[in-house]
């Protein structure tokens, strides 16, 4: 079964979740190429970011839909039922399964980061409010 990340009610064009995560990355990687927006994100996080932490956020910002990958979401967006949405169960998922864990390939995600928990958090919470 391929995940489905978008849907269009009108057309019932799909987009699948990985094509959409592509999708966001190399979005995230042409704005991060912005000069004014890598000055801004430089001052959010309080000195200048180099090639591998530029690269490194562009992966988070792919993951941010990781959670429509579970039965939850797909039921709801392919209307075979209610399902639920995709934040916190993304994160609750990612707290409880070792399996989604390794998916996600925490294990580097803990190389890269001081808080791998909250880049990942942050990256999740992507609707401007925390789960």
């Amino acid at each position: 079964m391929t995940a489905i990340a978008k849907s269009d009610r009108n057309t019932g064009e799909t987009r699948s979740l990985i094509g959409h995560s592509l999708d966001v990355a190399l979005a995230a990687s042409q704005l991060i190429a912005d000069r004014v927006t890598r000055a801004r994100l430089e001052v959010a996080c309080g000195h200048n970011l180099d090639d591998t932490q530029r690269a490194r956020l562009v992966v988070l910002a792919g993951l941010h839909d990781c959670g429509k990958a579970l039965i939850g979401f797909q039921l709801r967006i392919t209307g075979q039922g209610r399902g639920t949405s995709h934040l916190a169960e993304a994160l609750a998922a990612l707290m409880a399964v070792p399996k989604v864990q390794q998916a996600l390939c925490v294990p580097i995600l803990n190389t890269w980061f001081s808080d791998p928990s909250a880049a990942l958090f942050c990256a999740i919470c992507h609707h401007g409010s925390p789960v």
